[in-house]
């Protein structure tokens, strides 16, 4: 599990020092990853099969659709490795 983001390094440092963010980070140079998967809204949650296919996506916040992607992720981590 990682962040993607594409904002200003010194905001982001400043998240991670401040603990608002506890996950793996990573910069968007150029929001290469923001185009590649066509975001337009924030945030945008993917969930990536073993093969690195998308297999959810979520846009913006909403509980349902947490509760959804944590039911695709349990789904995704009982199927057996390859």
């Amino acid at each position: 599990v990682v962040t993607v983001s594409d904002d200003p390094m010194p905001e982001l440092q400043n998240a991670h020092r401040a603990g608002r963010v506890s996950l793996p980070l990573v910069h968007d140079v150029g929001s290469k990853v923001i185009n590649e998967y066509w975001v337009t809204v924030l945030p945008t949650f993917f969930v990536l099969d073993r093969n690195g296919r998308v297999a959810f996506v979520s846009e913006g916040w909403d509980q349902r659709q947490n509760q959804a992607m944590e039911a695709v992720v349990q789904r995704l981590l009982a199927q057996p490795s390859p």
